[in-house]
């Protein structure tokens, strides 16, 4: 079925927001050219001459193809998501806050070496030059919101979330913790044997 004249507008309209994959783009923060270039699934190869240069190159791909999840998973780790979504996101701000991803992102930075810290760096500054260089993407357009940077502490925090989630029953032990710590062990053994 051929698309109406409504659905090419608004397809259009949405299309001047896509990130730019083809051409050349000159942006701040890497040593030397980075070649970056898509198959024909959208799939980025990145070369480049440093290890540096190259994780700047994921970090831009990345900024380009998940700029809004990478906002998201970025404010759910600060525990500023309801800042974005509203009252929906004050349950993960909460979460965040108590379980402190983000007071443990900015412990692990102070202990990571300057290997590590190179490499997050180079990440995090594509994310960011990529944030400058393609349009703010739909979702926060519609949610009237600006991007805010990306931090090397980011990076740390989404791992401490990522880690969380992977944890399957990780609000059982919250609660085996809460039991243990009000009433005591022999309240938890009670509770839950095991």
């Amino acid at each position: 079925m051929p698309a109406g004249p409504r659905l090419r507008s608004l397809l259009r309209v949405l299309g001047r927001r896509l990130a730019r994959t083809r051409g050349s783009l000159r942006v701040a923060g890497v040593t030397a050219e980075i070649t970056i270039n898509r198959d024909r699934w959208g799939i980025p190869h990145i070369e480049a001459a440093a290890d540096a240069d190259a994780w700047f190159g994921l970090g831009f791909c990345h900024g380009q193809d998940r700029a809004f999840q990478l906002e998201l998973l970025a404010r759910a780790g600060r525990g500023t998501l309801a800042a974005l979504v509203g009252p929906a996101g004050l349950p993960i701000d909460r979460l965040s806050r108590t379980l402190g991803f983000g007071r443990m992102a900015a412990a692990q930075v102070a202990a990571l070496d300057d290997d590590v810290i190179a490499t997050v760096t180079a990440y995090v500054a594509g994310v960011n030059a990529a944030a400058l260089a393609t349009p703010r993407p739909h979702e926060l357009v519609v949610l009237r919101a600006q991007r805010s940077n990306w931090r090397v502490d980011d990076v740390l925090a989404f791992l401490g979330l990522q880690s969380l989630s992977l944890a399957g029953n990780w609000d059982a032990e919250l609660a085996r913790l809460q039991v243990l710590l009000l009433d005591g062990p022999e309240a938890l053994r009670a509770v839950d044997p095991t």
